[in-house]
């Protein structure tokens, strides 16, 4: 129903709710990427790797604020009419629908070839013999 305002807010809301573990997993997971750096090289950097992530997060949300103009522009997005075009309306609602659908499923897929919780219980048992014998290192 994209034409009720209602139904698209409350959507928006339940997309909001959802992102939550989503955006909280990704923290997790970089926290795991910081074990895993220092299993496999022996040094911990943890403020290199958050930065990056940050960085990362920084350039894409400029990219998405970007990318949001682009398809409105290819759509022909006018602000000025009262009554946008087809290919404008079709712009707005790949915006809404299919342009994050896409990506969900992208990264789900990317998230499935990932093989860190398979090896985690490993990089976990071999930090902590690390710790405890710093001289077998």
């Amino acid at each position: 129903m994209p034409t009720n305002f209602t139904i698209i807010v409350i959507g928006l809301i339940i997309k909001g709710i959802g992102g939550v573990p989503h955006t909280a997993g990704l923290f997790a997971l970089v926290a795991d990427v910081v074990d895993y750096g220092e299993w496999k090289t022996g040094e911990r950097i943890d403020g290199l790797i958050y930065s990056a992530t940050s960085f990362g997060m920084k350039v894409g949300t400029g990219l998405a604020g970007a990318m949001i103009g682009w398809v409105l522009a290819f759509g022909g997005y006018d602000a000025t009419v009262a009554t946008q075009s087809a290919s404008a309306i079709t712009a707005i609602k790949a915006l809404y629908i299919y342009i994050p659908l896409g990506l969900y499923v992208i990264g789900t897929i990317v998230l499935l070839f990932t093989n860190l919780d398979k090896i985690y219980p490993t990089i976990k048992r071999d930090l902590e013999e690390r710790k405890n014998n710093p001289t077998t290192n």
